[in-house]
């Protein structure tokens, strides 16, 4: 079973595209953790498909990208910091790791990261579905998707049609990072999909909210000491490992002496090196004087 690996330095963070994250913002979403008296304004997928609109609409009118295909667009948008649903990942653990260890800010470097590995498909499936054509296409196929019982019927939405999309090499750090893209829908949440998503106590189940809060797409745990066992709802599995923050530092050696990952490796153009000049210690003027 392949595995798609994505790191995040801050283990306390959900596994959610830039644009799910964006739209939680914009909605006033409180996390659970504040225990939110009131019902939460989770981004739906209308939500999201508007904003892609939005999206494709501006690059294609005011940048003029009118030839490049919706992935594309969003591909590139991706890599340079923008928001969309797509979630970076890597098929190279060691460049997930050094993600989940690297926080050139050090704001997070006083937390726990998180190593994340998700199944390209669900145990007791031979074959990967093939939606290679899919990012041929101007517009994304579940912009045609205009409802519940649409999104149901293509399994969009439903945990069963992961798609994990190899780019071609839009920019370098794409081959650099050896990246792919992780998407789905936004979860349709019901009470024959919820029973796969119980509490750690074992009496009681993820309600939507946990669902969204943890995930913008469907993401089982699984435990990586078992095999994953063949569901019902075609759930691919999604493994979880938590980095002690004491850690991060001896691994971000590691990284560097053994494979060489720093900075200019893994974000090999200009604009790679203009972020890093924005994070350099420049001279005082007292130092020179």
């Amino acid at each position: 079973m392949p595995l798609y690996w994505r790191g995040q330095n801050n283990a306390s963070w959900g596994l959610h595209s830039k644009l799910f994250r964006l739209l939680m913002t914009q909605n006033g979403v409180v996390s659970p953790q504040q225990k939110p008296k009131t019902k939460q304004p989770y981004p739906t997928e209308d939500q999201m498909i508007q904003a892609e609109k939005q999206i494709l609409n501006l690059a294609r009118q005011d940048w003029r990208y009118g030839n490049m295909s919706a992935l594309e667009i969003f591909a590139r948008i991706q890599h340079f910091g923008g928001p969309t649903r797509l979630l970076d990942a890597s098929c190279n653990p060691y460049i997930a790791a050094w993600f989940a260890v690297y926080d050139p800010t050090h704001e997070h470097e006083d937390h726990d990261a998180r190593l994340f590995a998700l199944a390209g498909y669900a145990s007791g499936n031979n074959e990967q579905p093939d939606y290679s054509e899919e990012p041929l296409s101007r517009d994304p196929f579940w912009f045609n998707l205009h409802d519940y019982e649409q999104r149901a019927a293509a399994n969009w939405g439903t945990g069963s049609r992961r798609i994990v999309w190899r780019p071609p090499e839009y920019e370098s750090r794409i081959a650099a990072q050896n990246a792919v893209f992780i998407l789905d829908g936004i979860p349709i949440t019901n009470s024959r999909i919820l029973q796969y998503f119980r509490k750690p106590t074992g009496k009681e189940y993820w309600k939507r909210p946990d669902i969204l809060a943890a995930s913008s797409i469907y993401a089982k745990p699984f435990s990586p000491n078992h095999n994953a066992r063949p569901n019902q709802r075609n759930l691919a599995p999604t493994y979880s490992f938590v980095i002690a923050k004491k850690a991060k530092k001896e691994i971000r050696s590691y990284l560097e002496g053994a494979f060489g990952y720093r900075e200019s490796f893994i974000y090999p153009d200009f604009a790679g090196l203009a972020s890093k000049t924005n994070n350099i210690q420049f001279p005082n003027l007292g130092d020179l004087q």
